[in-house]
């Protein structure tokens, strides 16, 4: 039988550049074995007993050194299966904005990173329920913040 499980999360790190937002895109290395030199946003695993936005804000500085001014909650959940492990995984999905002029350190699991424009996010991206996520962050700033759906946290 097939398990569901939600072990795993996203964050789209953003900065708002001049009059509009630049999404962080990060390269997975050529020596990763699941999806290797694929451009993603920041994902992670949660650690036993560990609340996923404590580890969303863990994943955020373990992969590119930024600490969070602010994070969200986005209204979307992805979905996929692992045939490798036969389970069907749920994602949440998260918003962080970080300060436009923050230096990014990557761990060895990326090999690059990259500031993007949403429609460079739409081009770059393989993964369609990550390109929709951060489609619904950039309406959300484009808004002026005005979707309730949208829950700010602090952890």
């Amino acid at each position: 039988m097939t398990k569901i499980e939600s072990n795993v999360f996203e964050v789209c790190v953003f900065r708002r550049k001049e009059k509009s937002p630049e999404y962080l895109l990060l390269r997975r290395s050529q020596e990763d074995t699941l999806y290797p030199g694929i451009w993603q946003v920041v994902t992670g695993t949660l650690e036993p007993d560990e609340h996923v936005q404590v580890a969303a804000r863990r994943e955020i500085k373990e992969e590119t050194g930024l600490s969070p001014r602010r994070m969200w909650v986005v209204p979307r959940v992805n979905m996929f299966y692992s045939a490798a492990r036969n389970t069907v995984c749920l994602s949440p999905f998260f918003a962080a904005e970080v300060e436009a002029l923050d230096g990014i350190e990557l761990s060895p699991e990326h090999t690059e990173c990259r500031w993007c424009t949403i429609e460079e996010v739409a081009a770059i991206i393989p993964f369609p329920g990550q390109a929709e996520c951060v489609r619904l962050i950039d309406q959300f700033i484009r808004s002026g913040e005005q979707y309730p759906v949208f829950q700010q946290f602090v952890t």
